[in-house]
């Protein structure tokens, strides 16, 4: 018998990410004979549903063929509160209620399932669910619980450290967890470990990615006969940050479907059409040439008699998946392709990557027309409103963010159980940098020393990247990333100069995917602001230069103070991101200090350690290596605690307005749009 032994459905209500909290969705609208049905038609001989402390979603199927009774509990290390998720498989209703009688500490919980003989296994060991979870808990989790879980939505590299640890614990280590945590093992041979695999699945996306197999089982019973033998199999195809946000954005969108009561839309809407498509597990027809274009026309001719304004981010945000669908054949072509040969959820990130490069383009385009055009209150309008776009990417942004945060609990762990399991982990345990520029080959100084700086790092065998947002070959060079921009802005006095608009999440998919761990922004334009974001979703140190010339560049940009000061304004907030400033001169840096960057952080590193012009280019090279471990060491300080995800969503467009707040109250009644400022903000 073969079961998905960790799968939701819409009896799962209270949703563990703060995301789906925001918009007020349950954890699950997966209906459990869905949930049934499906699993069965992807090779699932056993079912069971495994909702958060409640059984009503099994009690729905339990007289269906080969179900049994399961749920997900909610427990806690008493001490400090941390909580953890315990699957508890084949119970009956009195066992559900006294499970929620013993829940509140889990040696209590663990002590129960023994007494009363049930099969149990710890759900996502190194998923930290309320991120209080530390090596120090799970090396005591290992004396409690005897079976593990290989879970679907993790990271590859910690199911792949499981069942190495499952493989490779000894009677000797387990001893020594004991005598370090004073905790005596719960059960027999405790250095042997069972597995069992599930999916976790809420959306119904991706049900029976990992499952349990006993060989020769034919009833629930024997299954868990199996798994409590050690006779069990687990197939497991972990999660990437794409699945994960994949799921996300299902359970979102099945939300809305439930709050509308179904689709107030016809059928014949392209976007439900699409939507159905990538984000339920049912097949739907894509929408015809027809239908795109017809939407098109009425979603255009809506527009009409608007008054006469910059565009709004909030009209591109309603219409950008539109433009994409009605003016691009080969594009919808390419997306049924990639569906069948890479997986839906390549396919939705594709969708995605797309539609929002659309619209930040556009947003850029509109900041830098409304701040270098002097109309202050559309640039605060438009910051406001960038709040949108980051909201519609927070599934993203929180996918990202929560593997960072579960591969680097795995790597600790690994280090702290290296000497018990005799295997000191090497691989990714280096710093690897990833250096965005927009400078990079143009033959300037900066240019000639990132090259300088990159050769050096070759012979020195370091971890170096140089990202770059620019036409040409792409990722040619194994230490050269280089991306399309979205779209570029011309900058009207400086004829030389050119924004270009970096494609944000492909360079935040390539970050997490390269196991870059620090970030250097050479640059405080559309590229710096991407390390800045990215450095803050993957929670790594991130360093920035500063260089005088932007000083000047802001003074020919400014014609009146107003610019200059908002100008600044932008530079002291992008240098007070960084964990690090490198600056090339003291006077740099006093200069810096004097606009609000805190001193602390600001470092001189002379333009020769830049790399513009060395003797010894290897010798160059090394004191920005230093920067970059001093960055590590500040982080694991106790109290560099990096900003959460949540707050980077929810406060960005808030902490910009403030920034120029000072600004707009000085600003004459009326500005140079003709526009009243009470019409405006």
């Amino acid at each position: 018998m073969r079961a998905d032994l960790h799968l939701h459905s819409r009896f799962s209500e209270r949703p563990a990410h703060w995301l789906l909290k925001r918009l007020g969705c349950n954890e699950s609208y997966t209906d459990p004979h869905d949930a049934y049905r499906i699993a069965r038609a992807r090779g699932m001989t056993g079912v069971t549903l495994t909702d958060h402390n409640t059984i009503d979603g099994c009690l729905e199927i339990a007289h269906l063929p080969d179900t049994f009774i399961s749920e997900e509990v909610t427990s806690y290390f008493p001490d400090d509160r941390c909580k953890l998720h315990v699957l508890v498989y084949g119970i009956a209703e009195r066992h559900h209620h006294e499970v929620q009688m013993v829940r509140e500490s889990v040696f209590d919980l663990v002590a129960y399932l023994r007494a009363e003989g049930i099969v149990h296994a710890l759900a996502h060991p190194l998923f930290p669910v309320n991120d209080k979870l530390t090596p120090s808990h799970v090396e005591r989790l290992l004396l409690l619980f005897k079976t593990i879980e290989l879970n679907g939505d993790q990271h590859a590299a910690n199911n792949a450290f499981l069942r190495r640890l499952a493989a490779r614990l000894t009677p000797e280590a387990i001893q020594r967890l004991a005598d370090r945590h004073g905790i005596q093992p719960t059960h027999p041979e405790p250095w042997r470990k069972h597995l069992v695999g599930g999916s976790d699945d809420h959306s119904s996306l991706h049900i029976a990615r990992a499952w349990t197999e006993v060989d020769g089982a034919a009833t629930p019973a024997e299954l868990l006969d199996g798994i409590a033998r050690g006779a069990a199999t687990v197939t497991c195809h972990s999660a990437a940050p794409r699945e994960t946000a994949h799921g996300i954005y299902g359970v979102a969108y099945q939300h809305y479907r439930q709050k509308l009561g179904g689709h107030r839309r016809p059928r014949r809407d392209p976007v439900i059409q699409v939507l159905d498509a990538f984000l339920t597990p049912e097949p739907h027809e894509s929408p015809s040439a027809a239908a795109r274009l017809r939407w098109a026309w009425d979603s255009l001719t809506r527009s009409f008699g608007r008054p006469s304004k910059p565009y709004s981010l909030l009209d591109v945000l309603k219409t950008e998946g539109l433009r994409q669908l009605a003016q691009d054949d080969g594009f919808l072509s390419k997306l049924k392709a990639m569906r069948r040969t890479e997986g839906t959820h390549n396919a939705w990130f594709h969708l995605l990557t797309r539609i929002s490069s659309g619209t930040l383009a556009r947003l850029g385009e509109h900041v830098l027309d409304s701040l270098l055009g002097g109309r202050v209150f559309d640039l605060l309008h438009s910051l406001g409103s960038s709040g949108a776009v980051s909201f519609g990417l927070a599934p993203y942004l929180l996918a990202f963010s929560m593997h960072a945060r579960e591969r680097r609990l795995g790597r600790e762990v690994q280090e702290s159980l290296s000497d018990d399991l005799g295997h000191h982990p090497t691989a990714g345990g280096g710093i690897r940098v990833a250096d965005f520029t927009d400078a990079f080959r143009d033959g300037s100084p900066i240019a000639r020393g990132l090259d300088r700086r990159l050769e050096a790092s070759r012979r020195l065998g370091l971890a170096y990247t140089v990202v770059t947002c620019s036409r040409g070959p792409g990722h040619g060079e194994p230490d050269l990333a280089r991306f399309a921009p979205i779209g570029t802005y011309q900058i009207p006095d400086l004829p030389n100069l050119t924004l270009a608009y970096p494609p944000f999440l492909e360079m935040l998919d390539h970050c997490y995917r390269a196991g870059i761990t620090h970030l250097h922004a050479a640059t405080p334009g559309p590229l710096g602001l991407t390390a800045v974001a990215i450095a803050r979703i993957l929670q790594i140190p991130l360093i920035a230069s500063y260089r005088p010339q932007l000083a000047r560049d802001a003074e020919l940009l400014a014609d009146d103070g107003w610019a200059e000061d908002i100008i600044w304004r932008y530079l002291a907030w992008f240098h007070g991101q960084a964990d690090l400033v490198a600056v090339p001169s003291k006077a740099a840096g006093r200069q810096l200090a004097a606009r609000g960057v805190g001193p602390a952080a600001i470092r001189v590193l002379p333009p020769e350690a830049e790399g513009a012009s060395p003797a010894d280019p290897d010798a160059a090279t090394r004191p920005f290596w230093q920067l970059c471990k001093e960055a590590t060491d500040l982080r694991r300080a106790p109290a560099a605690v990096p900003a959460g995800l949540a707050t980077l969503v929810r406060d960005a467009p808030a902490a910009a307005a403030e920034t120029l707040s000072p600004v707009a109250a000085h600003w004459p009644a009326t500005d140079v749009s003709g526009a009243a400022p009470t019409e405006t903000r």
